[in-house]
């Protein structure tokens, strides 16, 4: 049984090494590599091979050359535009005719003809499309290991993984495209129908992550800052200005001597420095006021959000979850301390007593979702997407082993 699947192993890497798609995206994948060693950064900017490009903001002083390497060339460059993307696209070509042709050619009877069982025939050949991407993302994983080492001077195994999780990224994606080609016999339906679910995906992703849940955590912290501002802020500063506005004591010196010019003078500054700081109390009180109303509306409005936002996610659940799964290899080599640098989230609690809305630090906004999204489990992220490809990969053997060809 070993040596049957190990020979339609072997037969399948021969159908893939004879196919000029192979050998293209190998060639692209050493050129990636070989362009992320021609850039580096020194106490300068940027440097192109031999040439030096001066950028103030990107340098050694302000980052790290092993940050340098992970998250401005292996992660984005690397891996999320070229394996996540390109790579994919490439590889679903070149694979997509595997079941296909083999179904509805001859050779699927010369198969069936042999001592093998249909299951173990399907399985082998899904498992044929994968050796392509497991080939390509190795030896372009070796090569990123090799140039972060060498040029960014940090060694970094976890690289590493991005091979398993490119490979399950890819199986998602080509269980569909097995099933959809092994009922419609056709390479073109298989790869437009995958394509529309990755699009569905993608959609998915970028309602639950780029949208609803930007939404639902903008609107909490809007709603702490409100709750900063009612219960905290506009208070104290009413307080204060309501220390300013007691009336001053009347002068005990009366009469027109040069002590009692003095005295009248101080009590008239300090009368109108007292009115115009109850002046500011009745602006703040109204302040305080509407802020409260904003902060009730802020609350009122959240629970909308978190619906919608409930019913992205269940939707997120159910579907396989190609960005997450790719994110989980910045997760690994990438830290938040890596990330850059933010202000504390309280600085912006301090607002104006003029500020009714309340303002919001993009940034800030922008680490709490990381926070959330790096938050959610491998077992959700990996775990329900497998489960997805299980039951297609379920209905496709069960259509395999049933159909009479």
């Amino acid at each position: 049984m070993l040596t049957q699947t190990l020979a339609l192993l072997v037969d399948a890497y021969r159908e893939l090494n004879a196919k000029r798609l192979f050998w293209i995206v190998l060639v692209l994948s050493a050129l990636i590599v070989l362009a992320m060693a021609g850039i580096g950064i020194n106490e300068k900017g940027i440097t192109i091979l031999w040439w030096t490009l001066e950028i103030p903001m990107i340098n050694t002083g302000m980052i790290s050359k092993p940050t340098f390497y992970k998250s401005f060339l292996f992660i984005p460059l690397g891996f999320n535009i070229w394996l996540s993307w390109a790579a994919t696209i490439l590889a679903l070509i070149s694979t997509a005719s595997i079941i296909p042709d083999f179904v509805s050619s001859g050779s699927i009877e010369l198969a069936l003809s042999r001592p093998i069982g249909r299951l173990r025939l399907f399985l082998t050949k899904f498992v044929t499309g994968l050796l392509f991407v497991a080939l390509q993302v190795s030896v372009f994983s070796v090569g990123a290991f090799l140039v972060i080492g060498i040029r960014g001077e940090s060694w970094e195994p976890k690289i590493f993984t991005a091979i398993p999780l490119a490979l399950a990224f890819f199986s998602y994606l080509f269980s569909f495209c097995a099933l959809v080609g092994l009922i419609t016999r056709s390479t073109i339906s298989s790869l437009l129908v995958t394509g529309l679910l990755w699009i569905v995906i993608f959609l998915v992703h970028v309602g639950e992550t780029g949208i609803v849940l930007r939404l639902k955590e903008e609107q909490k912290y809007r709603i702490e800052i409100a709750e900063n501002r009612v219960q905290v802020a506009l208070p104290k500063q009413i307080a204060e200005q309501e220390e300013k506005a007691k009336e001053p004591p009347t002068p005990t010196i009366t009469g027109d001597s040069p002590e009692a010019v003095r005295a009248k003078e101080e009590y008239d500054r300090a009368k109108r420095l007292a009115s115009r700081a109850q002046e500011r109390v009745d602006r703040l009180r109204e302040n305080l006021t509407a802020a409260d109303t904003r902060l009730k509306e802020l609350r009122d409005g959240l629970p909308k959000f978190e619906r919608i936002h409930t019913w992205f996610y269940a939707a997120k659940s159910i579907l396989p979850k190609t960005s997450e799964t790719l994110g989980l290899l910045e997760r690994q080599i990438v830290s938040i301390s890596d990330l850059d640098r933010i202000q504390d989230p309280n600085a912006d609690l301090v607002v104006d007593e003029d500020d009714v809305g309340g303002r919001i630090d993009p940034r800030v906004l922008g680490k709490r979702m990381d926070v959330i999204i790096r938050s959610r489990s491998v077992g959700w992220v990996v775990g329900t997407s497998l489960a997805f490809e299980f039951c297609i990969l379920g209905i496709a053997a069960w259509i395999f082993c049933g159909r009479d060809f």
